[in-house]
């Protein structure tokens, strides 16, 4: 009775009635669906260290593939959702080993839409799209998991420039999300902020906005107003307000989505990182260069931190060039042409097809490397007399 009643809870994110229910069953370790249930819970209140351990509890006694393939699959998204890609992927493999291999079910779908979201999450995009393509051959094409492989391959699209088949596609998942949720999902929020994206990179700013604040609104209409989803939706809408020059407003929503995401992940998250970035840019165009620096700097070390020192993650070249910007116009040239290279070489090795932000690297250290001449000349120059 009180398992179904905390179930019943649980799926209307009442997580605290949810909790409660379970704290009145009696005979716990007999009931290792109640533990899962904890366990997500947990999750869902951003009680991460807490949920990971009921999830390990949960796979511990789960007496059925079925169940232990569904444990190993969340405990695998809250890896991801932390910033744990290889351990992710272990719980993904963990996973799929148990299924056989000519399986075909819609959990294999599920499973490679996961390995997917990984390879995305790691900016391997070409291995995201062959996941992605590989689950959509099985899956139930009138499914959520449909729309969600769906929009996940549009972010691919997305991320790669190609705005109009991520366009169709995030279109073809919004609809059909709306027939099986309604408009005030949290689902219809993601595609909401990603259609926002998408808009922000064509520089409709109006409209990317829009986007922005809906999936806002939903996401407070269903979590309330502490939320991880919302301290990613606030960053994008501080990005518009930056790039619409109204830096004083920018900044006022990057703190208020910094606390938001610090709250929900802890101080080194890779999405903290997007923000630090973020509120440097806001700093450098006060000319605020000192704190400006101290943001870049700390977004590089959680890149660093996250995907491993010896790992040239494409944000890497995005904050170095950044921080390389401050060295400029402080008129540290020799300083900034080191930076300078220092992002090319991260760009380089993550995004050699995007053959435009090398073009622009390029020029700026041919600019540097003759600024450099002409002053090198300039103190032989000065020594010489």
């Amino acid at each position: 009775m009180f398992y179904d009643l905390a179930k019943l809870f649980y799926n209307e994110h009442e997580l605290k009635y949810a909790r409660e229910c379970l704290q009145l069953i009696q005979q716990k370790k007999h009931f290792p669906q109640m533990i899962f249930l904890q366990a997500q819970i947990e999750r869902d209140d951003n009680h991460y260290e807490q949920a990971f351990e009921l999830f390990t509890e949960a796979l511990t006694r789960a007496n059925s593939d079925l169940k232990r393939i569904e444990i190993l699959l969340a405990q695998g998204y809250l890896y991801v959702k932390n910033a744990r890609y290889n351990q992710a992927k272990h719980s993904f493999k963990q996973a799929l080993d148990l299924l056989q291999t000519d399986d075909q079910s819609q959990t294999k779908a599920e499973i490679l839409n996961a390995f997917g979201l990984v390879a995305k999450k790691c900016s391997e995009y070409d291995q995201a799209i062959i996941s992605y393509n590989n689950a959509l051959d099985i899956v139930d094409i009138h499914s959520d998991l449909w729309s969600d492989i769906i929009s996940n391959l549009a972010d691919i699209h997305r991320k790669k420039g190609n705005y109009n088949e991520a366009r169709d596609l995030y279109l073809k998942s919004l609809e059909q999300m709306e027939s099986l949720y309604g408009q005030n999902h949290p689902s219809i929020a993601d595609i909401m902020n990603n259609l926002g994206m998408l808009l922000k990179k064509e520089g409709k700013y109006n409209e990317a906005l829009d986007y922005f604040k809906q999936a806002v609104k939903i996401a407070k209409h269903y979590y309330g107003q502490e939320h991880s989803s919302i301290g990613m939706y606030l960053t994008n809408i501080g990005d518009i307000q930056r790039k619409q020059g109204d830096y004083k407003t920018a900044e006022a929503t990057y703190k208020e989505a910094l606390t938001s995401l610090e709250k929900s992940f802890g101080p080194n998250h890779i999405e903290v990182a997007e923000v630090l970035n973020s509120m440097g840019l806001v700093l450098k165009k006060r000319a605020d260069y000192t704190n400006a620096e101290l943001y870049y700097k700390r977004a590089i070390q959680i890149v660093h931190d996250t995907f491993g020192h010896d790992q040239e993650h494409y944000k890497l070249g995005i904050y170095y060039n950044n921080l390389a910007d401050l060295d400029r116009k402080r008129n540290r040239f020799s300083d900034a042409l080191q930076l300078y290279q220092r992002a090319l070489s991260a760009i380089e090795k993550r995004l050699v097809q995007n053959i435009l932000k090398l073009q622009k690297f390029y020029i700026i250290l041919v600019k540097f490397n003759i600024n450099l001449e002409i002053m090198n000349k300039q103190l032989n120059i000065l020594i010489v007399h």
